[in-house]
């Protein structure tokens, strides 16, 4: 990881006066009118390839404390994805130093000279990923970034609540530690003519269906305005398929490492759960034992 975090250095200062400059009042931005990247942006010019577990656990921290705060205030943010992460450049600069080991004590001596140590998550780590209003980015679009966090209750036509920004957030994180989306909007769309919403269905179906039952879960089709485009009201699919059932937890086992599975596993089956009313708050996340534990070595 330290390798990553040298190189992570020399793009900050090589690239800091590319940064955008945009004037900010957002969810755990205190300055405004400073240069800032996005966190989409930062990953795409690193290929968009797994980040360092430690990292990622930072990002989701700060970003469940400003989902926390929405939802304190009774507000739904809507539409999270890596767009509306943003780093400044202040925060860039102090991240960097963090994990190339810039500090003065023991871990980071031994980081920077070579070691293996870790360095450990530390809860008063200050706040570096914020999120940014809909007002600073202008209009949210339907962009195939933004599709692959969309939560089951969107596509059905429900309202949204703070659980479908859980879910969004659990789709980032997964994307961040595993290097690719846990849906692919787009997948087979040419091959099989389906919509990139059909898409999505099946996927999720495959991936999250309860008791091994192929499709959604009654009550929530139910209550869907759009749920009769897609489903019959068993909760089954009107689009007749073929499905490839697959776990999320053998998945993290056979391509994760570096991290206790079982907390990471935990952390986003809490998440992404079809049942909006299942999905453990942000508060609750931010308890969870992946967020206040540590990478293991």
């Amino acid at each position: 990881m330290f390798a990553f975090f040298q190189r992570f250095l020399w793009v900050l200062r090589r690239y800091l006066k590319s940064f955008r400059r945009r004037s900010l009042s957002s969810y755990h931005i205190h300055r405004t009118d400073e240069r800032y990247v996005t966190l989409a942006e930062l990953n795409t010019y690193f290929g968009r390839g797994p980040l360092p577990a430690e990292l990622v656990k930072h990002i989701a921290r700060d970003v469940l404390e400003a989902l926390a705060e929405c939802e304190d205030q009774g507000i739904v943010y809507a539409d999270l994805d890596q767009e509306k992460i943003l780093l400044s450049t202040q925060d860039l600069d102090w991240l960097a130093s963090w994990y190339c080991g810039d500090r003065q004590d023991s871990d980071s001596t031994s980081y920077a000279t070579g070691g293996t140590a870790q360095l450990p998550f530390d809860a008063a780590m200050p706040t570096v990923f914020r999120l940014s209003t809909i007002d600073d980015l202008g209009a949210s679009s339907k962009t195939s970034a933004s599709l692959c966090t969309r939560s089951p209750e969107v596509i059905l036509g429900l309202p949204r609540e703070a659980s479908t920004d859980v879910w969004s957030l659990g789709c980032i994180i997964y994307e961040l530690l595993m290097g690719e989306p846990l849906f692919d909007p787009s997948f087979q769309t040419v091959e099989c003519g389906l919509s990139t919403d059909e898409s999505h269905l099946i996927q999720m179906i495959e991936m999250l269906s309860v008791d091994r039952v192929l499709g959604f879960p009654e009550d929530l089709v139910r209550r869907g305005k759009d749920s009769e485009r897609w489903f019959k009201a068993d909760g089954t699919l009107r689009l007749e398929t073929t499905y490839y059932p697959v776990s999320l937890r053998d998945i993290l086992y056979r391509r994760l490492s570096g991290v206790n599975i079982d907390e990471v596993y935990d952390f986003l089956d809490g998440a992404v759960r079809l049942m909006p009313e299942e999905r453990t708050s942000a508060l609750d996340l931010l308890q969870s034992e992946w967020i206040t534990g540590r990478v293991l070595t």
